[in-house]
């Protein structure tokens, strides 16, 4: 029992510290506490994971970058509603990333007005992989502010596109992508394929067991 609360203390200090391993790391396990850490098996059934940017900065663990005078490049791990994400951005390509208020340039810019700035080409969202499960869909719901057609795409942690559907919606902002063969535990990445910027204001991942 001492050995069990040991273990979710640990965890709970690297959740609020942003330690939780992401893709490129051997282990990347979701959050768990209690007698859940004695059972590695998955759950069955749907996993969603629903990230709303509006929340502000804070909505990541260590804080985004709060603004573009704070923007930062490289790649960065952070924690997202208790799982492993990573963020990069080419410094070489200009590329940058943080968190945007477009209503601070225009009052009546309309919802969804902040987000996930992140921009040029090869940038990306690094997104969780779950034990057992596999990404079935991605949703990605972009800022009003953005004008520029953005090429974005699953890619695998080499940076090769994967087979997948991706399939706009009518509102002109949301892209749903959905990789053709699902492999359970498998790292994907948004990655813009052109020079733009992406302002990802929402983002709703769904995961399920692989027949």
């Amino acid at each position: 029992m001492k050995k069990l609360q040991f273990t979710a203390l640990l965890l709970a200090v690297a959740l609020m510290l942003g330690t939780l391993p992401a893709c490129d790391d051997k282990d990347n396990e979701t959050p768990k506490t209690g007698d859940e850490q004695t059972d590695p098996t998955p759950e069955p059934g749907l996993v969603a994971i629903d990230i709303d940017f509006a929340q502000g900065p804070q909505i990541a663990t260590p804080a985004l970058p709060a603004a573009s005078a704070e923007s930062l490049s490289g790649r960065t791990k952070y924690t997202i509603a208790g799982y492993a994400f990573a963020v990069y951005a080419d410094k070489e390509k200009n590329g940058k990333y943080f968190w945007i208020d477009n209503s601070q340039f225009n009052a009546s810019t309309p919802e969804p007005n902040k987000g996930l700035y992140f921009s040029k080409e090869g940038a990306y969202v690094e997104l969780p992989a779950l034990p057992g499960k596999a990404l079935i869909r991605a949703v990605y719901t972009s800022t009003t502010s953005v004008n520029a057609v953005i090429d974005l795409n699953l890619t695998d942690t080499n940076g090769t596109q994967i087979d997948q559907t991706i399939t706009p919606a009518e509102d002109g902002l949301t892209q749903t992508f959905a990789p053709v063969t699902p492999e359970a535990g498998k790292c994907y990445r948004l990655t813009i394929a052109n020079s733009k910027n992406a302002q990802m204001a929402r983002l709703t991942l769904t995961y399920d067991d692989v027949q």
